[in-house]
């Protein structure tokens, strides 16, 4: 796919979810949602990469995140090492400088969506470690934090993130004009 063509595609992508979230036609909304989940393919995912890490929409940022996991969570072996190291690096400063913002706004779906695909990125690449997962699951199981464990520090984050999502009940989807 040309340069051109990859860009049309994406303001494709991005205006088609804000016409989504905004009309109030059930056949359009219907038409549209059908043009979204066709669009999820392996194909896209540096696409929709490039629209959460460029998009201002954040109901196109949530569409990608959403797209990415679940291209994350079928080809998990399959997807570049480094493209999953690019998305965590991006996340984890994203949430990091934006997470009060998003969680005290009407942004907790965004919120939500973003942590949940850092968790699954975290997940896959944890298990897709071999040499590393088995030990270090085994310890953490046991309660052996070792304190330079990569792993460890991880998975004790991901509970927090698990816990705190699950107490707020967040919705990953956006709110919709009906």
């Amino acid at each position: 796919m040309s340069n051109n063509q990859t860009q049309n595609l994406i303001l494709l992508l991005e205006d088609s979810v804000i016409r989504f979230h905004s009309t109030t036609n059930n056949d359009e909304r219907k038409n549209l949602d059908i043009f979204l989940s066709q669009s999820i393919s392996t194909e896209n995912i540096y696409i929709f990469k490039e629209i959460l890490f460029d998009s201002n929409s954040p109901y196109s940022k949530n569409y990608a995140a959403n797209s990415l996991i679940k291209l994350i969570t079928q080809n998990f072996i399959s997807v570049n090492i480094q493209f999953k190291e690019e998305l965590y690096t991006f996340l984890a400063e994203y949430i990091f400088k934006n997470s009060l913002s998003l969680f005290s706004t009407d942004l907790k779906f965004l919120f939500k969506s973003l942590i949940e695909l850092l968790c699954r990125i975290v997940r896959v690449s944890f298990l897709q470690s071999n040499v590393f997962m088995v030990e270090n699951l085994n310890h953490y199981l046991n309660g052996e934090t070792n304190g330079d464990s990569i792993n460890s520090k991880t998975l004790t984050l991901l509970m927090i993130f698990s816990e705190l999502l699950s107490q707020f009940q967040i919705s990953s989807l956006p709110p919709t004009n009906k």
